[in-house]
Parts: structure tokens; sequence; C-alpha cells
């Protein structure tokens, strides 16, 4: 899920499902690696007025969150910072 951040000024709902990948099922302890590319279009919003797409510059404010679905959000990520469990 994607979160962009507030200072777009749009009204659009906090997170936004933009990429999702299913793993393998895993056991307890087990992990797997998995690669997805965000595009510019995933971290932008149509803004109706302009009509024309709007995105945080160089990405920054936009968190990234996994996890299994929104209700389960495990991992987050921030443009610039490592990674961390919640």
């Amino acid at each position: 899920y994607v979160e962009l951040p507030s200072s777009l000024g749009l009204d659009t709902p906090r997170l936004q499902l933009r990429q999702f990948e299913k793993t393998k099922t895993l056991a307890p302890g087990e992990s797997e690696v998995l690669t997805m590319e965000l595009t510019r279009k995933d971290l932008s919003v149509w803004d109706v007025v302009v009509q024309d797409w709007k995105a945080p510059l160089n990405g920054q404010g936009v968190k990234v969150w996994i996890g299994e679905s929104v209700a389960d959000l495990r991992v987050v990520c921030e443009v610039g910072r490592e990674c961390r469990n919640i």
C-alpha cells in the first residue's frame, strides 16, 4: 500500500493499493525475497481540477506499507530511510 503525503492537498484515501505480488506459503521463520518496482504513476494521483497527475517531488513523504492486507500491515518503508517492522 502507498501512503502519499498530505502536502499534495488532494482528498484521497490514506492508503492505496498500488502493487501486489503473491508469495509462496512460508513456514514460520522462513523468508522469501520479493522485488517490485514502483513507477512514478504508482506514486501519483489524478488531480481532477488541473486534469493532470500530481506526485510528490522525488518521492518525498511517501510511505510504502507491506503486509498481508490493509488490516495486517507489518513493515513501513520511507524514501531515504530504511524499512522498519511495525
